[in-house]
């Protein structure tokens, strides 16, 4: 029974292509930046073309900036932006249990005026307060 040969994985048809390396020789390979001696493009060869495509360095030394100055500063480009709402004062959870008539008559004024509830319910206990100092009503009457 002959033995079949199968084709390589890696693109070796016989033995000795397998042995070879497949990248080349990488006995000159340093990790990190590239030093002087290095053969590939340099900073000198990529800042014209990538200048010239518009393209903006990122490098904290590079001091030449090709934009315009205005009158904003350099900070003003990475202040965060407000999102959403502005906050407004800090509020507190209140939980009340009233009758049923005076939740349907909150909810009433609330609907005519287009308020929300919460609303409603502070400018009802402003008013109360202001009606109070004007001695408009009377405290022991309110029960």
């Amino acid at each position: 029974m002959s033995e079949r040969k199968r084709p390589s994985l890696f693109g070796a048809e016989a033995a000795e292509d397998a042995v070879s390396d497949p990248l080349g020789d990488l006995s000159d390979f340093r990790p990190g930046r590239r030093h002087a001696d290095d053969p590939r493009l340099t900073r000198e060869l990529v800042r014209p073309l990538a200048e010239q495509s518009g393209f903006r360095s990122r490098d904290p030394r590079d001091v030449s900036d090709p934009r315009p100055t205005d009158l904003r500063s350099a900070a003003d480009d990475y202040a965060p932006r407000p999102r959403g709402r502005p906050p407004g004062p800090p509020t507190v959870a209140v939980s009340l249990r009233v009758n049923a008539r005076t939740a349907a008559l909150l909810d009433q004024i609330a609907a005519e005026r287009e308020w929300t509830k919460t609303r409603t319910f502070e400018r009802a206990v402003a008013a109360l307060e202001l009606l109070l100092k004007e001695g408009k009503v009377d405290p022991k009457s309110l029960a």
